[in-house]
């Protein structure tokens, strides 16, 4: 039975743990710092699931009654007088209208200022891509077929192009018909349509929690409501958390990025993405994935897209070549499965054909050796910034290790606030990300991302070094109250 219309006089299992555990909490007989019984060993006394015990654990940390210990497990945790703000990386209940950051805009802006150093957003470098060869190519698409400058596409995409992107997706495990492709401007503009398409004003919709800032925006011009659910630096999206809000609320759909989640560099396991997609369909939910990092993964082997998994269309891929190649080109799709036709009429913008045609070359002359260099570039980069965030930020600083993309997620210790981190790092022309943008309900504050898209040098190590100066002075200064300051992600601490 479909798990939203289940009609049961009887609580689900994992309600009741967590309402028994609570009660015992609400009666002191568990008290604060206590740890509670680990998940393996309820499940196993009561002769029930993992999973159960899992979701009974997240509601409780949704309740604000327990908290995760890294490698340690599950303790109760001292009650906050306002009960119903929600810890970060929890499931968030109710979901919230979202309203636009002035931060965001203006580290947007600063990031395009040469004078600062730009750790803020996420872009390569122009250094690293290979932008002389788009000119190269642009120059000789433009000489052989001048007059496709004046021509419009009229909604229709350059048939080579998307057959090569449905070659090159079936190359790494996932087969789409070229004709499933509609080619947008960017990825920003196949998200915007993908939700546009699949929730209206009002509607809920689940994101990650941290989640890339750009998605709430998206959701905000459309006058969504979010719910955050907490992502695991190794797993991805927590499933267990998923369910619980899906249990709780009537979400139109999950937006996830499996494959080097921004901005916590996490990758969702196969068989987790598998698990994910069993979901989706249990809940007749879609997904609008996220594939814009998975081409600069540092092993051996591309992962496998979500949409890899997809049956019956439910899941609305989105990339681009931005990361890749270069964002000029003004160049994304979306494969959108059972949503194709809504969202061919829902794009009336004009894609010129220009940008495919030169798209198209690039793909087919030379790409996979690019990707190569770039790949390892990016995976030199994130290892020096790691390294040096870790000599020169305080002692109890955390940071990601991601397998790929070119971003990190750096968990200060909690003394430090990292809005004030970031107005004092303007002061000494440095652009960083703060936690808070990556939240709905202004979590992470002792949280930021920093952009590792930048060749290392040694103004980028001054950089480094300037911020954990100035990290330290805020321990040292002990400014920020405790109960002012939130964490980061539970269970992803670095070494």
């Amino acid at each position: 039975m479909h798990p939203k219309s289940a009609v049961t006089k009887e609580a689900p299992i994992y309600r009741e743990l967590a309402d028994e555990v609570q009660k015992l909490i609400d009666q002191r007989s568990l008290r604060v710092g206590e740890r509670l019984p680990s998940v393996r060993v309820t499940a196993r006394q009561r002769q029930i699931s993992i999973g159960t015990v899992m979701q009974a654990y997240v509601v409780l940390e949704n309740r604000g009654y327990i908290e995760a210990r890294p490698k340690s497990g599950y303790y109760v945790r001292r009650r906050p007088q306002d009960a119903s703000k929600a810890r970060p990386g929890s499931v968030l209940g109710p979901a919230v209208r979202i309203e636009e950051r002035d931060l965001t805009e203006h580290m947007m802006d600063l990031s395009l200022d040469p004078t600062y150093f730009p750790l803020g957003n996420a872009f390569p470098s122009p250094a690293i891509l290979p932008l002389e060869k788009v000119a190269r190519v642009a120059a000789a698409v433009a000489r052989s077929d001048f007059g496709i400058l004046g021509r419009y596409a009229l909604g229709r995409s350059y048939q080579p192009f998307v057959q090569e992107l449905s070659r090159r997706y079936l190359q790494f495990g996932t087969a789409l018909g070229h004709e499933d492709f509609i080619v947008t401007s960017s990825c920003s503009e196949a998200l915007h349509l993908a939700l546009g398409c699949v929730a209206r004003a009002g509607d809920v919709v689940i994101v990650e929690s941290p989640a890339y800032f750009n998605f709430l925006r998206i959701i905000s011009s459309l006058g969504l409501k979010a719910i955050e659910v907490p992502v695991d630096q190794k797993r991805g999206l927590s499933l267990e958390a998923l369910k619980v809000a899906l249990d709780g609320n009537d979400a139109k759909a999950v937006i996830v990025t499996p494959s080097f989640h921004n901005p916590t560099g996490a990758c969702m396991p196969n068989s987790r993405k598998e698990e994910l997609y069993s979901i989706l369909c249990d809940y007749d939910i879609p997904a609008i994935e996220d594939d814009i990092y998975a081409d600069l993964h540092f092993g051996p082997v591309r992962p496998k897209p979500l949409k890899a998994w997809d049956r019956d269309g439910r899941v609305l891929l989105c990339s681009s070549l931005s990361k890749t190649v270069g964002p000029g080109l003004s160049l994304g799709w979306i494969s959108a499965g059972r949503y194709r036709d809504q969202i061919d009429d829902a794009k009336w913008s004009n894609t010129p054909l220009f940008p495919q045609k030169v798209a198209l070359h690039i793909l087919q002359e030379g790409y996979d050796r690019h990707l190569r260099r770039l790949r390892s570039e990016f995976k030199r980069q994130v290892a020096a910034v790691s390294t040096a965030v870790r000599t020169y930020f305080p002692k109890g600083t955390h940071v990601t290790e991601p397998a790929g993309g070119f971003v990190l997620w750096v968990e200060c210790p909690t003394a430090v606030d990292a809005v004030r981190l970031r107005q004092r790092a303007m002061e000494e022309k440095i652009v960083i990300a703060p936690g808070p943008i990556f939240s709905v309900r202004d979590q992470f504050r002792n949280c930021i991302r920093i952009n590792c898209g930048v060749p290392w040098s040694s103004a980028f190590d001054r950089a480094i070094q300037t911020l954990g100066r100035l990290a330290d002075e805020q321990v040292d200064d002990g400014a920020m109250a405790p109960e002012l300051v939130h964490g980061g992600l539970a269970g992803n601490r670095a070494p």
